[in-house]
């Protein structure tokens, strides 16, 4: 006969065993629930980086121009904005206005591009533009920044890189969010932020269609 104590400590003892043997089965679930909430949960940390160039071998077609094809007159501010100067709406008036690219002189890739100076920590800067009646269907950004930057299409973002930088222009992934804001002719707000950590500095933004 078992005494009431043994009892006690061989039901623990097999509560413990089921309990363990479950956990696989748990991170599974719990991995599967995340995985449903988020369905592109690599898709942020895969956009801040360039896509590789096999991606891009056909070349692409410039919608937006940059600098190094055509300077474009940009609002731009180094002075901390409102929290709603992604908008399309909002006011930039007091802006400065000028050509990009935007940076310092000697920064990688800037050779018979850079056009406005920038030489303080942050930038922020504003443009409208009319897509082309024919977009393609292969929509990339095209950045040159030194460090960080984020773009914004029509208030949504569209691409975000941190402690990285590039030494020449780079194609990038749009977030499917602001890729819905990209109609064939429409007119849509973009809206770019860069910051500089240390040494040289730039900031461009423009559209391109992957062949």
């Amino acid at each position: 006969m078992l005494f009431p104590f043994r009892l006690k400590a061989l039901y623990s003892g097999i509560v413990g065993l089921l309990l363990i043997a479950s956990l696989p089965y748990v991170a599974k679930a719990q991995t599967s629930q995340a995985t449903k909430k988020n369905k592109h949960p690599k898709f942020a940390e895969a956009s801040s980086l360039p896509i590789p160039i096999d991606q891009r071998k056909a070349g692409f077609v410039y919608l937006i121009p940059t600098a190094d094809q055509a300077p474009s007159l940009w609002r731009w501010t180094t002075s901390q904005p409102d929290s709603n100067w992604v908008q399309p709406l909002f006011n930039d008036k007091a802006w400065l206005e000028g050509q990009s690219s935007f940076g310092t002189e000697g920064t990688p890739g800037t050779e018979g591009s850079l056009h406005t100076t920038w030489d303080t920590k942050d930038i922020w800067i504003r443009r409208q533009v009319k897509l082309p009646a024919k977009l393609g269907k292969n929509l990339r950004l095209i950045v040159h920044h030194d460090n960080h930057a984020e773009v914004y299409l029509d208030g949504i973002l569209a691409w975000r890189a941190q402690n990285i930088e590039t030494r020449t222009y780079e194609v990038f992934e749009i977030r499917h969010e602001a890729l819905a804001k990209l109609k064939p002719g429409s007119v849509i707000t973009i809206a770019a932020h860069g910051h500089n950590g240390v040494g040289g500095q730039v900031l461009d933004v423009g559209l391109v269609n992957l062949k």
